[in-house]
């Protein structure tokens, strides 16, 4: 892609004349190209359990934006394995709204700071299980394969002849 004759690659963040907040960031951009980069290896989706998400007291206690302002720092969480543990970042993601301070504790009890990032525990168990799942998903399909492309091992199917 290029911009202004200069090119841009998917990560780089770029300024645009348009779109721009009250401190000139260009966050919907930024959060645009961030999203598209490639992501080696990583699910693009998680299990949502709705009952679990309604049952979740902590769930309960948030008001709508609150819920919303949740919702999207999951979806950050899952693509970006974890969140920044940064106010202004979390803001910039959340875009920014005004009554972000008091919002953001009710949200981030959610969630739980190791080295430095933000993790949902239950967001952390679900990546878990996926791998888990595609790891043993993997490992079945090479030992499927290792026994139908062995020279000892019977034919699937037999050629037929005009």
């Amino acid at each position: 892609m290029e911009y202004k004759g200069k090119k841009i690659r998917i990560g780089d963040t770029v300024t645009f004349a348009t779109g721009l907040n009250d401190r000139g960031e260009n966050n919907y951009m930024r959060r645009y190209l961030m999203l598209l980069r490639k992501k080696e290896n990583k699910s693009p989706a998680f299990q949502f359990y709705a009952r679990d998400f309604l049952a979740d007291i902590n769930v309960q206690l948030m008001n709508m934006e609150q819920r919303g302002m949740y919702i999207t720092l999951l979806s950050y969480a899952w693509l970006e394995v974890g969140i920044p543990n940064d106010m202004r970042k979390l803001n910039l993601l959340c875009n920014n709204p005004d009554n972000f301070d008091e919002l953001i504790g009710d949200v981030l009890s959610c969630f739980e700071e190791i080295d430095g990032r933000l993790y949902n525990g239950r967001m952390e168990s679900v990546r878990t299980e996926q791998i888990e799942r595609k790891e043993k998903a993997s490992e079945a399909g090479k030992v499927g394969a290792k026994k139908r492309w062995q020279s000892h091992s019977d034919p699937i199917a037999t050629a037929l002849r005009p």
